[in-house]
């Protein structure tokens, strides 16, 4: 497990050897490249990637909080599971509530093991701070289907009364070119 502070990752161009790397196994889509001339804010997010995000707050299903969702996101319900999906990348986000629960209760329960007992490989570990100025703990992941391997983004935040629990689910492939929107995208919850 890699207990880092916040990466600092761009976005870098997805073309046919990258992917080609990736499927192969010779490259780890997980390792990311600094784009140069980026200027970054005060805990390290680039500051262009606020343009990725709508200018409104949208209800998250499920829950009383709101946040501002990457563009392209629409609503989607399957079974038991309602949250927002990007259909050209097949990212979806989904958000769980839980009253009566300090966030850091659970986090404080959570270890390498937990996730590879689930047959997930936790790839990063560490605190982000939302843009009202709140604590939030993040966990990276990396677990396979039966399709392709999903890098899975868990996010705690909350405060005495209830807990929030913001999961994004990327395809690996594409996991470097949307992973700091997701993070600012759930830096922005409001509850």
């Amino acid at each position: 497990m890699l207990k880092t502070a916040y990466t600092q990752v761009q976005p870098a161009t997805t073309d046919s050897t990258f992917y080609n790397q990736v499927q192969s196994g010779s490259c780890n889509s997980t390792e990311f490249t600094l784009k140069p001339n980026t200027t970054y804010d005060s805990i390290g997010i680039p500051v262009d990637v606020r343009k990725d995000l709508c200018d409104t707050l949208t209800l998250l299903p499920g829950t009383h909080a709101k946040l501002r969702l990457p563009h392209y996101f629409e609503p989607f319900a399957y079974e038991k599971f309602a949250g927002f999906i990007h259909k050209g990348t097949s990212t979806s986000i989904l958000a769980n509530e839980y009253p009566g629960t300090v966030f850091t209760t659970i986090t404080s329960q959570i270890t390498e093991s937990t996730f590879t007992k689930q047959g997930a490989e936790l790839l990063e570990e560490f605190d982000l701070k939302q843009t009202d100025g709140r604590p939030a703990k993040v966990y990276i992941m990396r677990f396979k289907t039966k399709t392709a391997p999903v890098i899975r983004i868990m996010y705690f935040t909350g405060d005495y009364k209830t807990t929030y629990n913001l999961i994004a689910n990327i395809p690996e492939v594409v996991s470097n070119l949307i992973r700091n929107v997701i993070l600012e995208s759930f830096r922005t919850l409001e509850y």
